[in-house]
């Protein structure tokens, strides 16, 4: 009984580092992404500016 107990806390152990890992690299990437678009569209303002001002 006690070893069964033992592999049912190791398997949550694993699944809740899962959803960890997942969440990190999900939040990660939103990180990541949302800069990147922050520069894309401020990048990409700044080129109508740049061609009406010639």
């Amino acid at each position: 009984m006690e070893m069964q107990r033992k592999e049912n806390v190791d398997l949550q152990l694993m699944i809740v580092m899962k959803v960890t890992k997942v969440t990190v690299l999900v939040l990660l990437l939103k990180k990541i992404l949302y800069k990147y678009c922050n520069f894309l569209s401020h990048f990409l303002w700044q080129i109508p500016w740049k061609t009406m001002t010639q």
